[in-house]
């Protein structure tokens, strides 16, 4: 039996649990074996659920044996939920309620293992995760403890969310899959709101497979949800290969996009491949500073009652102070903007693919900024996302290649992914 069974895909597991080769115990004990080896030195976890006080559901059930994390911002009913914050408001919080996604996750057979590290109210501040790939290097921030933990294999899949790269980046920094799907596929009930307009729930996994199946359990599906219903609908026509890897979207070197759009046409070489810039209309350098005000002004009203606390960081204090120094009449201009944008993307960018960068260079050094990258462009515009460890840095770090479709076509995406890279379909 595999050592670390709990990472198998799914649809392995639920084999093995059929046939009676394994248990949900044995599933659960390669889980906690695989954390114990490591996670004094990853910290990846903020809390854990001590394994003989999980209950385990009916091994028949669709997600039964997969071992998952959940970033510290989602309420459970057993766990505290911390925010990422030591304030002692927060610290031994308990909602007394499981957030939708994690209802739902749990009703499917999903063992939830515990809660990720996250930035303080999964903003800016990092945590003091390391990135499993290289310890010298960020995991990232806002879901660094989540990446980090199906990079170690601690587990196979990670419950994470994304305001601007939150997904992408951590993933891209830790060599593992992130998928940010579109706006309001997965419910935010039980989840902080640090943004009405931006906040995205999403996945960071092992395999494009995991992925996609605990995305169709957690997802807003059928006719009694008729927008999400109908854009679903597979499209028939051929695809529209476009390139978003330039000064406009990044600032990677000349080397890095070079090599990324060269692995774009050996991939496509029978595509024409078009440049974004030069097929859209979108206005790129007015979404950037949209999102930032937007996204400022917003937390500023979301999280009004934590500026108080004595133990916020003065950066964030900062950013609030920013926010709430942004005028009425610019916030909902900017609001009217988004939305324009949102419809011209939904037109434009119909049935086709959009190759990015999914960070602009290898996960930066300890206490080092981030790189500007694309990835609050596909946040704002919320189209779905999904980040592969494609690239790698001239020193062999990972870099993440982004495809970003359109409008409501996240399982045509994650089907692209599992069709161009079958590496990435099994664990």
């Amino acid at each position: 039996m595999s050592r670390d069974l709990h990472l198998e895909d799914i649809e392995s597991i639920r084999s093995l649990l059929f046939n009676k080769e394994t248990s949900q115990q044995e599933i659960l004990k390669s889980c906690y074996d695989k954390i114990d080896s490591n996670e004094n030195l990853i910290r990846a976890w903020e809390t854990i659920t001590p394994i003989e006080m999980q209950h385990l559901e009916k091994p028949n059930d669709s997600l039964s044996g997969l071992c998952i994390g959940i970033k510290d911002i989602f309420s459970t009913s057993e766990l505290p939920t911390k925010m990422g914050t030591c304030e002692i408001n927060w610290q031994m919080n308990k909602g007394g309620f499981d957030s939708r996604v994690v209802a739902t996750l749990k009703a499917a057979g999903a063992i939830v293992v515990g809660k990720n590290k996250t930035s303080e109210f999964a903003v800016h501040k990092p945590t003091d995760t390391l990135n499993p790939r290289n310890p010298e290097l960020t995991p990232g921030t806002s879901s660094s403890g989540s990446a980090a933990a199906v990079a170690s294999g601690h587990v196979s899949v990670s419950i994470a969310s994304q305001t601007a790269g939150s997904i992408t980046r951590p993933s891209s920094y830790c060599g593992v899959i992130g998928f940010k799907p579109t706006f309001g596929e997965i419910p935010r009930t039980g989840v902080l709101k640090t943004t009405e307009s931006f906040d995205t729930v999403g996945i960071i996994g092992n395999s494009i497979s995991n992925i996609e199946s605990v995305f169709e359990v957690v997802r807003v599906k059928g006719r009694n949800h008729p927008i999400h219903y109908n854009r679903s609908v597979t499209e028939k026509s051929e695809l529209t290969i476009l390139i978003a890897i330039g000064p406009t979207f990044d600032s990677a070197s000349l080397w890095l996009r070079k090599k990324a759009i060269s692995f774009v046409n050996l991939m496509f070489k029978h595509h024409k491949i078009i440049n974004l810039e030069n097929f859209s209309k979108i206005n790129f350098l007015k979404l950037r500073e949209c999102h930032n005000e937007i996204y400022a002004k917003e937390i500023s009203y979301f999280l009004k009652n934590e500026l108080s606390l004595d133990d916020i960081s003065v950066e964030l204090k900062n950013f609030f102070s920013y926010g709430k120094s942004i005028s009425k009449f610019k916030y909902f201009s900017h609001l009217d903007f988004l939305n324009s944008q949102r419809k011209l993307s939904s037109f434009e960018l119909k049935n086709s693919i959009i190759f990015s960068l999914s960070a602009s260079d290898q996960a930066p050094k300890i206490g080092e900024p981030d790189k500007i990258d694309a990835n609050l462009f596909w946040t704002s515009l919320g189209l779905p996302q999904l980040s592969l460890p494609l690239l790698k840095s001239k020193i062999g770090n990972p870099i993440g290649l982004s495809l970003t479709g359109s409008k409501g076509s996240d399982i045509n995406l994650l089907n692209l992914g599992k069709k161009l890279f079958p590496q990435y379909t099994d664990v």
